[in-house]
């Protein structure tokens, strides 16, 4: 008996104890959005670019986070990844092995994809992940301008987000303003671009705030070789006129493209509109329509009248009310008598009352007169008449009903 209640008791621990851990494993669902992504490329003399590049996740839960870079074919130069503190980057420990240790990194290579899985766990907090890695030779040095095209923002990121991006020049002077030039592709459709300086150095501004899911965010400029007098990767071709020329286009078409996406999108909407304000028409001939198919001979009744009908006998009430034969009978006769009497035609006197017994009815004697028709003030209906013509056929002025 003890060795069964210690088996119950041990079973019954060891359900508790596995309860726990599933319930945990339950509240610790992966829920989290990436609200912001914020990139920095900085071209060096050598052609090379540093990128810096933030995402700003909002998370309830995760472990950690995919943080996917696109080489363009280019050669990967030296990378960092960690979080930021402050205004300094927490510096993760690469981990070839993937062992999922906290704090770690570990590189996925799929073609010309990056994956950094960065190994970070969050609650209830706002966290930015930082990848800083440089793409070495992305500069084209031509023989009359330096080209840099990339797409900062890459199509990976399955949230709507605001994008900040930024190109910085290599130390120099730009005397010709026309040797500087920038377009931007991709994001909301609507974002800005803009030169200026920072610290010294030329910089490329954009800006895209409301960036759909998986869009790319690019940008283009060209600026004087001599900035990038250590470049290795070098084509001796004019190229500056032909890159403006297709710039030009490409905006006239991407113009073209939002304006027609912009036009649809109001035709939309005025559609919308009016086929919401025709709605309630529509529905009010499709209910009218369907009741005369479903009651095509509808019948009328009158109005009701919650007053009492005035000066109606009180046997045209019974017989039409609560008689669906409408015959009178001698209980409508009675109530005619009555009524006459209440009228003034008639005077009732009870003569005698007899008692017949317990299980029988009694009955009464009343003797029925009949006043001067001076005394009477409503004009008589014919079961009236026909009802008095019965009780004084020949003129008599009393009569005895039992």
């Amino acid at each position: 008996m003890k060795r069964r209640s210690f088996f119950w008791l041990a079973l019954m621990a060891l359900v508790l104890a596995l309860a726990g851990p599933i319930s945990q494993i339950r509240a610790a669902e992966v829920s989290y959005k990436i609200t912001n992504q914020d990139v920095t490329a900085e071209i060096t003399a050598e052609g090379n670019v540093k990128f810096t590049q933030k995402w700003v996740f909002d998370a309830s839960f995760m472990n950690g986070a995919l943080l996917k870079v696109d080489t363009g074919g280019f050669e990967l130069g030296a990378y960092k990844v960690g979080v930021e503190n402050g205004d300094k980057l927490e510096e993760f420990t690469e981990d070839k092995l993937d062992s999922k240790r906290p704090k770690t990194f570990h590189i996925q290579s799929n073609r010309d994809v990056k994956t950094f899985k960065a190994y970070y766990p969050v609650s209830n907090k706002k966290v930015t992940f930082v990848a800083e890695y440089t793409l070495n030779h992305i500069v084209t040095n031509y023989a009359d301008t330096a080209e840099f095209n990339r797409k900062l923002i890459g199509e990976g990121v399955d949230f709507k987000t605001d994008v900040t991006a930024k190109v910085i020049l290599p130390p120099g002077q730009i005397t010709d303003k026309d040797s500087f030039k920038a377009w931007a592709h991709g994001g909301t459709g609507s974002g800005t671009v803009e030169l200026g300086q920072e610290n010294g150095r030329s910089v490329v501004i954009l800006k895209s705030n409301g960036t759909p899911a998986n869009r790319f965010v690019e940008v283009h400029t060209i600026f004087p070789t001599s900035l990038t007098p250590h470049n290795t990767n070098v084509v001796n071709q004019n190229m500056k006129e032909e890159i403006e020329s297709k710039e030009a286009a490409q905006a006239e078409a991407d113009r073209k493209a939002y304006e027609s996406q912009k036009y649809a999108t109001s035709a939309v909407q005025w559609g919308a509109m009016i086929l919401m304000s025709l709605l309630p028409f529509h529905l009010w001939r499709k209910y009218f329509k369907l009741r005369r198919e479903l009651n095509p001979n509808p019948v009328q009744l009158p109005i009701h009248n919650y007053n009492l009908p005035s000066h109606t006998a009180p046997a045209v009430v019974t017989s039409a009310v609560f008689r669906s034969s409408g015959e009178p009978n001698p209980d409508d006769f009675s109530a005619t008598v009555a009524d006459l009497a209440r009228k003034g035609y008639l005077e009732l006197e009870e003569e005698r009352r007899e008692n017949r017994g317990i299980f029988s009815n009694s009955s009464m004697t009343a003797r029925v007169t009949k006043l001067t028709d001076e005394v009477a003030d409503y004009s008589l209906q014919g079961h009236e008449r026909a009802v008095l013509t019965f009780l004084f056929p020949d003129d008599e002025t009393s009569v005895t009903l039992e």
